[in-house]
């Protein structure tokens, strides 16, 4: 597992729990729909949180998002559950670090 250093831009804070809401939503979808195969959305998700992460300044984030996406275009299975579970770990450090901040 990567160990990743999350910085959040204090002047994102007030937006961020709407951030980390919709984005938890889409990385429970996305879960959903690889474990169900279900490229379709795989990609549709993968590609709106490449963008949603990017605009916040996640661009790590993005970055892994972007690999998943291309992963699925190209019908990589391997590749794609190894960019989840990479997307999955950055995740949860971003949920962390977001609670952390919120805690001081």
């Amino acid at each position: 597992m990567n160990d990743y250093n999350i910085e959040i831009d204090e002047g994102l804070m007030d937006i961020m729990p709407s951030f980390i809401e919709l984005t938890e939503q889409d990385m429970q979808a996305l879960s959903s729909a690889i474990e169900g195969n279900d490229l379709e959305t795989v990609k549709k998700l993968a590609h709106t949180l490449k963008g949603d992460s990017g605009g916040y300044g996640f661009e790590e984030m993005s970055r892994i998002a972007k690999s998943l996406e291309l992963s699925v275009k190209e019908g990589d299975g391997v590749g794609m559950k190894q960019n989840w579970s990479e997307l999955s770990a950055y995740w949860e450090q971003v949920k962390i670090t977001f609670n952390q901040m919120n805690e001081s």
